[in-house]
């Protein structure tokens, strides 16, 4: 009985010092986007191998980009499409003393009545999703998800609902702008606010952030059991 109320006690201590970790942790409202040399990404010939695979489906990029966020490091390549109706950007986030960097893909196309298609292949966060940011995650590779980017957009088309066409010079702005619109509604659900010009965590983001991690986590070790 000593043993179970000892492990109780560890696993709440355990809890209180993620959830205090997650209350402390502060994010960029928009994306830094400085500019910088992807020679310094963990894997740079990933983003040679990318721009090929964007350039086949009538996307080119338009600039790269690296920075620190703590500690870790971002890379990112950003792309335009052809006929300035889509953009998207692949990118590298490593931590630093782990080998094993994240890299995800996403491509986006916004319409005239606020609407976003975002077609992406990271896994959904604590994010609340707005009711006109549509995403949709595609498993497997960049060329599957810029040809279901693609449906998507065609699928609109047929709705008779057209892309936004967005120049070059405009790029930037409406990237920052788009990712502070998704950062301003989780402040307005309760899920983050804003402190020091950044967003955090507010105790109800925090925990639910912590319930989704033990819900992703205990299927797993029952599986493996």
């Amino acid at each position: 009985m000593v043993i179970i109320w000892l492990l109780l006690i560890l696993l709440l201590g355990l809890f209180l010092l993620a959830f205090t970790a997650i209350l402390r942790m502060r994010m960029p409202l928009e994306p830094n986007l400085s500019p910088g040399d992807l020679s310094e990404a963990r894997d740079p010939e990933y983003f040679v191998h990318q721009e090929e695979i964007f350039r086949e489906h009538g996307y080119r990029p338009v600039g790269d980009f690296f920075w620190h966020e703590g500690l870790t490091s971002v890379a990112m390549r950003v792309f335009l499409a052809e006929d300035g109706r889509g953009y998207g950007w692949v990118l590298e986030q490593a931590l630093a003393g782990d080998d094993h960097p994240r890299y995800g893909v996403s491509v986006m196309s916004l319409f005239p009545d606020g609407t976003v298609l975002d077609t992406t292949s990271a896994t959904q966060g604590t994010l609340i999703d707005p009711p006109w940011f549509r995403r949709e995650k595609v498993a497997g590779d960049t060329r599957s998800l810029l040809r279901r980017h693609r449906e998507r957009q065609e699928e609109m088309h047929l709705r008779g609902k057209e892309p936004l066409a967005i120049e070059e010079k405009e790029l930037l702005a409406t990237i920052r702008r788009q990712e502070r619109r998704l950062g301003e509604y989780q402040v307005e659900k309760g899920r983050m606010k804003i402190v020091d010009g950044k967003l955090a965590y507010t105790s109800r983001g925090a925990f639910h952030l912590l319930w989704k991690v033990l819900g992703r986590l205990l299927p797993g070790a029952a599986r493996n059991r």
